[in-house]
């Protein structure tokens, strides 16, 4: 294989130092305080947090450097993890739809989260980190190979513009009207409402 895989953004770490860590301090400390306040043998529990606590500082980057995807004619591949390695190749002509979704960590951070949905319920097709308007640029290639697949010889031949993603209604309206006159079909792919 030839293709060369996209990295997610290493804030990618931030986010889950954030979901993952806060945990084991907190469980840490309580267990230091019932150690203190009731028997000595909840130190262990504190221990095994700490080391917990440690381990993941090292295993988060190693994970986030793992994941990786790229885009080819006729598939997504995505790929992650060494030690239990997974690698995850979606046809896009399995694909019926396509989700992006942020939560508030990953939104405060400038990420997003992009999930296929495929005719196999059992696909884990997520690809998670990436920078928001790389999702939804993500996105909207995947929605126009759908809908060119179902077009056929009809589809128009795409031009991506990179001023559209993430564009209010004023600014795509003018992009739109940049479009020269001897265009006859023009379909413009978009998933956020203005």
């Amino acid at each position: 294989m030839s293709e060369e895989m996209n990295p997610v953004s290493p804030r990618l770490v931030k986010v889950r130092y954030i979901r993952h860590l806060g945990w084991t301090v907190i469980f840490a400390a309580a267990a230091a305080a019932a150690g203190y306040w009731w028997t000595p043998w909840f130190y262990w529990a504190a221990g095994l947090f700490a080391v917990l606590f440690f381990w993941l500082i090292w295993l988060i980057p190693a994970q986030v450097r793992r994941m990786g995807w790229c885009e080819t004619d006729d598939e997504l591949l995505i790929t992650r993890g060494k030690l239990w390695h997974t690698f995850t190749v979606v046809p896009y002509g399995r694909i019926q739809f396509v989700d992006v979704t942020s939560g508030p960590i990953d939104r405060a951070l400038g990420l997003k989260k992009l999930q296929l949905h495929t005719a196999s319920a059992s696909t884990d097709a997520t690809i998670k980190g990436l920078e928001a308007p790389l999702a939804d640029a993500l996105r909207t290639r995947q929605t126009w190979v759908w809908v060119a697949e179902r077009l056929g010889e009809a589809a128009p031949t795409p031009y991506l513009d990179g001023r559209l993603y993430s564009a209010d209604a004023a600014r795509a309206l003018a992009v739109v009207n940049e479009t020269e006159e001897t265009v006859r079909s023009l379909i413009v792919v978009g998933h956020m409402p203005w």
